[in-house]
């Protein structure tokens, strides 16, 4: 358990020590060469480069199996390619809003606050969880019967999201007045820098574990036989029907982020913070859905399409909601 966490702590210092040089390399070319690098296009480089050298890093650190293990999978890396689509999607996702809100004309101090909101949101949710959470949910599943365990639990993970994420959001908008005083496409680009940073981070996490495997397939846990196993149409099928999964289920959480924030400006903005209660429990909402189908039903190693799906739609119809609700906003 030790060797892991310190496989982890050293693969993000050295991603960390990566992005700052690229950043500051990146620069420094710009001053030398009097050049414009676009943001978007600057953190897109320096996301492949952390990708690569945290793939690089990761397979180095990686355990080697045992000669005597003839049933570990080989596969040619080039078979791996159609499953950095959701990366490059969840990618594509971020990139695409937060360039259409800029040419609406917003301000990037803008967008990079909703980022530097949800970095802060997440870290704080992240050691909060990693503090108390295990402990809590296990005193829950041991002290409760099943029936109020379960609702109780999927409660808890979704006021995490509701008490980090909206709370965070609020003390922005109460601490920078270039939020307070946001016109309506500068509130919209809080939002998107929000939930366009998140599909960002986790297309580049998603790239990261796929360059890993291209750089040693051996590492992938699937065995010879279980991969011949699922040749045949039917798995390919499947498969090719949940790559879209990712990149939908992050325009549908980017809507969901995008009306949360909204609420949220216009709370403190109009003095009316029944709107920030309407977004707290909201944000709830959606986290305690996605707890319960992640404790009740496995969700993130679910393997066939129709089921993905399903719970999907559930995120995708709240995506719905987010929009209308934003448009009625803006209306009134």
């Amino acid at each position: 358990m030790e060797t892991k966490k310190h496989i982890k702590g050293l693969r993000l210092t050295i991603v960390v020590i990566v992005a700052v040089v690229v950043g500051l390399l990146m620069r420094v070319i710009e001053n030398a060469f009097h050049l414009d690098i676009h943001l978007l296009l600057s953190g897109f480089i320096i996301g492949l480069v952390v990708v690569s050298v945290d793939s690089f890093v990761a397979a180095r650190l990686s355990n080697k199996p045992k000669d005597s293990d003839k049933s570990q999978l080989k596969i040619s890396p080039l078979d791996l390619i159609p499953s950095m689509i959701p990366g490059l999607g969840m990618i594509g996702v971020a990139g695409v809003s937060v360039q259409w809100i800029l040419n609406l004309g917003a301000e990037w101090s803008v967008v990079r606050m909703g980022i530097f909101a949800w970095i802060t949101s997440v870290a704080l949710k992240f050691a909060f969880d990693a503090i108390f959470s295990k402990r809590f949910l296990k005193f829950l599943k041991s002290k409760l019967p099943t029936k109020l365990s379960g609702p109780f639990s999927w409660t808890y993970i979704g006021l995490l999201t509701g008490i980090f994420e909206c709370g965070i959001s609020l003390a922005f908008v109460l601490q920078f007045d270039i939020l307070y005083q946001a016109s309506w496409v500068d509130i919209l680009a809080f939002g998107i820098g929000f939930g366009a940073f998140e599909a960002f981070a986790l297309g580049l996490l998603v790239l990261a574990q796929i360059s890993q495997y291209m750089l040693r397939p051996e590492s992938i846990p699937v065995t010879e036989e279980e991969y011949k196993k699922k040749e045949d149409w039917k798995t390919i099928c499947n498969y090719a029907i949940l790559l879209p999964a990712p990149i939908v289920e992050r325009v549908s959480t980017l809507c969901i982020h995008v009306f949360s924030s909204v609420l949220i400006i216009l709370a403190v903005q109009q003095n009316n913070y029944l709107l920030f209660w309407l977004s707290f429990w909201f944000k709830t909402l959606v986290d305690g859905i996605a707890g319960w189908l992640h404790l009740e039903y496995d969700a993130g190693n679910v393997t066939r399409a129709s089921p993905v799906w399903a719970h999907q739609s559930i995120f995708m119809i709240l995506a719905l909601l987010s929009v209308a609700g934003t448009i009625l906003l803006q209306r009134i």
